[in-house]
């Protein structure tokens, strides 16, 4: 019988450590007794909050600010934004004097009760002993991929991807223990049908249920039942409330990029084929029946699941370049190597290739609907996460939980008392995770986790006062894009939103714009009121340090406006200089420059 009052007493002590560890991201964002955003896309995730909650734009799945003149739609769906700004509006009117960033910094450090109670679930549906429970939970709150999405400040949404992740492995596996249970069916259905409300990407939750359905339809074991019509009803249902909500599919698009009528056709292909497994006797006929109406209903999604494969394989422009979408043998290639990948990771990092070969074996052997379905779960999310970092939540439970999961029944067999044996594994989940403690405690992150933001941040203070005043399009790097909004009231060309085809087009725009000379700005791009000029680089880490950039390598990284706008002394009368920062006494440009452009309809 396992000890309830020490499951919670479990749960509570890694809740804990996971929150002091998600501190620790303190530095980054609180600055000058002010909360900010942790994470570039954190920065519009709290712009879009705060003008849905406090604001007079109201919430907006378009944004005419961004991508400007055309404006582009948020490829983020509604649900996550919008329910945190309803909270924080309910929260400032029973304290009205909070300070709503403070709310907003510290939502994903709550939410760690949240994501490692789901886990509890998972680990009891699992049927562990209580001293492996603690052990998987105590990795899950060391891991550093927890900390990176709970962090304080880290406001992006992809804590809660791990919510549904988790949700659809828990109540999945209570399904597949008992198929004839409806509320572990409804509920099962409910969070496939509600996941893609979070992000658009989530309607691939679905492949698990489809992939052991058919292994167990394959082996005779899926048992018919009347329970699978209330788990495709709520599960299309809950699909259609949350599309329903969605301005893209009011607007009958059908893409992967937004929550749209590709959604809704993913859910029902999705359904139809559960359906046919669940109803259907496993012969040569039914097999090649369901194989042809799969494919003939794959036909439609070609066009956005191309959109999609080119986003998970990072071939959008620009993608290629982010450190988010490298695989982690990517990133040893990178400066830091090896170290850099345990410090993201953790140790368990190297086990993660032959836990998915030994999950992928383990799914075709004579185990049990559940086991057949978490080791599905397992390769599946693996994959993912040794695809791109950007992938972890899909299976940075796999890291801390699959180890166990195989080896439990030949540990518990070592002839080690209970207690010893609970204190040796601890102390060896530490060591597994050393190199990220190391990496995490007492660091002084620059604000906004971001060097450059930090450094050019007193900048926008400046450009705020002014857009104030003036509003208008300013020019700045694709990567201060969404600095730009959640700092003013002015619109950006481009930002880090990089998964359409018109993402990429205003991106070459904007490559197009910083090729100019100043004088050729004002000719050929009338549009553009102010230039948020920051040099890359400005300076650069290597083995023994940081040291200052030379003149030939500021010129090597940034492009020739921003060069121009810094070095030159002819700069046109037009650019009027408001604001500069000097970095360094011993170099005598600046860092970063703030210029409002005027009389645009004359020759300089």
């Amino acid at each position: 019988m396992i000890d309830r009052a020490g499951i919670v007493l479990i749960w509570l002590a890694a809740s804990g450590l996971a929150i002091f560890f998600a501190l620790q991201f303190h530095p980054a964002a609180f600055s000058d007794g002010q909360y900010l955003p942790v994470g570039n896309d954190s920065f519009y995730h709290a712009r879009r909050i705060l003008d849905a909650a406090i604001g007079e734009r109201g919430f907006y799945q378009f944004d005419s600010m961004i991508h400007v003149p055309e404006g582009s739609w948020i490829t983020w769906p509604w649900a996550y934004d919008w329910l945190v700004a309803q909270t924080l509006a309910a929260t400032l009117m029973l304290l009205p004097q909070m300070q709503p960033m403070a709310f907003l910094a510290n939502v994903p450090v709550v939410w760690i009760f949240v994501n490692m109670g789901i886990l509890a679930g998972i680990i009891g549906s699992l049927k562990l002993q209580l001293e492996w429970r603690a052990v998987v939970l105590l990795a899950f709150a060391l891991s550093p991929l927890t900390q990176l999405l709970h962090g304080q400040g880290v406001i992006d949404h992809h804590f809660v991807e791990l919510t549904f992740v988790l949700l659809t492995v828990w109540r999945g596996l209570l399904f597949f223990a008992d198929t004839t249970d409806r509320f572990s069916a409804l509920t099962y259905g409910a969070a496939l049908g509600i996941a893609p409300a979070f992000h658009t990407s989530l309607f691939i939750l679905q492949v698990p249920l489809l992939v052991a359905s058919f292994i167990l339809w394959i082996r005779s074991d899926l048992n018919r039942t009347s329970a699978i019509s209330t788990l495709t009803s709520a599960f299309l249902g809950a699909t259609l409330l949350v599309v329903t909500a969605s301005e893209p599919f009011r607007d009958f698009q059908f893409q992967f990029g937004t929550l749209s009528w590709f959604h809704l056709y993913i859910a029902a292909c999705t359904a139809f084929a559960t359906n046919l497994m669940y109803r259907l006797r496993c012969t040569v006929a039914s097999v090649a029946t369901f194989v042809i109406a799969c494919l003939v209903l794959l036909v439609p999604l070609v066009p956005s699941l191309s959109a999609g494969t080119e986003y998970l394989g990072a071939e959008a422009i620009r993608l290629s370049t982010f450190a988010e979408v490298k695989s982690p043998l990517e990133m040893r290639l990178d400066p830091g190597g090896w170290g850099r990948v345990l410090a993201l990771y953790g140790l368990p990092i190297v086990a993660a290739i032959p836990l998915l070969i030994a999950f992928f074996w383990r799914s075709l052997t004579n185990i049990s609907a559940p086991q057949v379905y978490f080791s599905v779960w397992c390769v599946f999310g693996l994959t993912m996460l040794m695809t791109q970092f950007r992938l972890h939540p899909f299976g940075s439970f796999v890291l801390v939980l699959g180890p166990i999961i195989l080896l439990e029944r030949y540990l518990d067999r070592l002839p080690v008392k209970r207690g010893l044996s609970t204190l040796i594994w601890v102390t060896a989940t530490v060591v597994l995770y050393q190199p990220s403690i190391a990496n995490q405690l007492f660091i002084k992150h620059p604000a906004g986790l971001d060097a450059h933001y930090s450094a050019s941040r007193e900048l926008y203070n400046s450009l705020a006062d002014a857009c104030s005043e003036d509003s208008g399009l300013v020019l700045a790097y694709h990567d201060d894009g969404h600095y730009v909004r959640f700092h003013s009231d002015c619109s950006v060309l481009a930002n880090n939103f990089l998964l359409t085809q018109q993402h990429e087009q205003k991106y070459s725009e904007l490559e197009i714009l910083l090729a100019m000379s100043p004088t050729d700005l004002i000719d050929r791009a009338p549009q553009v009121k102010y230039v948020f000029v920051r040099l890359e680089n400005f300076y650069i880490s290597t083995v023994d340090g940081v040291r200052s950039s030379t003149d030939e390598e500021l010129r090597a990284f940034n492009d020739e406006l921003f060069l121009r706008l810094v070095f030159d002394t002819d700069i046109p009368q037009q650019y009027q200089l408001l604001d500069e920062l000097l970095l360094d006494d011993d170099r005598s440009f600046a860092y970063a420059r703030l210029f409002k452009i005027s009389n645009l309809d004359q020759a300089p």
